[in-house]
């Protein structure tokens, strides 16, 4: 369990970056060790109660909110791409099994020159979590899923900012989402009539010239979908 927070330094940052580009076998216990060293990191706080770990993006929210969002205490380091970075060492082991493959960097350390930090495991869910937090339960299409494994609809509908960040979201779960299940409904992915792909790229994308989604309802968005998405719209 995590009882403190830590940022890393450009040392650690340089460490961490050189053992994901390397593959070493070992590289989950290796980036604990770099994200609980005193010599790669410098202390932000010591915690009170310990921090638990996510199985899900929504618990990732759950658990940081209380102390990086916009009122919490230490809020400003919620958009450090050092914090993420140190954040993914420290839980790199937790939240991958010891088969499961890394991946990209990018999951690991945030891109710090491109917007596109919704790749990276941590920083990706906490945002969106963040932007709708008054009902984080009406996005589970988007933070349902275990913290290493997004999947496409994540990736369609975060890579844009109106939609990850309006009304879009919560349309994307009334479409996709069931809560029956608890899992995205079948057909979701792809690109085939009704999907996510087709959502953020032939519908909210071509609609967003005329139409203000960002200031619309995701009801309202709901009621002019095409034909397409009828199948989606039944449980």
């Amino acid at each position: 369990m995590i009882k403190e927070l830590r940022v890393l330094n450009s040392k650690g940052l340089e460490a961490f970056r050189q053992g994901l580009r390397s593959k070493r076998a070992d590289i989950r216990t290796y980036a604990k060790s770099i994200g609980n060293s005193a010599e790669y990191t410098s202390l932000i706080a010591k915690l009170e109660q310990p921090l638990g770990t996510p199985k899900t993006r929504m618990d990732v929210g759950v658990i940081l909110y209380p102390l990086i969002g916009p009122s919490a205490p230490y809020s400003h380091i919620a958009d450090d791409p050092m914090f993420w970075a140190w954040m993914s060492a420290v839980w790199m082991e937790d939240i991958i099994g010891p088969t499961e493959p890394v991946r990209s960097e990018e999951r690991w350390i945030p891109d710090f020159t491109t917007r596109k930090y919704y790749r990276h495991l941590l920083q990706g869910p906490f945002v969106l979590y963040r932007a709708h937090s008054v009902d984080p339960t009406k996005i589970m299409v988007l933070l349902y899923q275990e913290v290493s494994k997004p999947g496409e609809v994540v990736a369609q509908i975060h890579a844009s900012n109106d939609l990850a960040f309006s009304s879009a979201a919560e349309l994307a779960n009334m479409l996709y989402f069931d809560s029956a299940t608890g899992a995205i409904k079948r057909g979701a992915g792809g690109n085939g009539a009704g999907s996510a792909r087709r959502l953020a790229s032939s519908f909210l994308n071509q609609f967003k010239v005329t139409l203000d989604i960002v200031g619309m309802t995701a009801q309202a968005l709901f009621d002019i979908l095409p034909a397409e998405y009828d199948k989606f719209k039944t449980k």
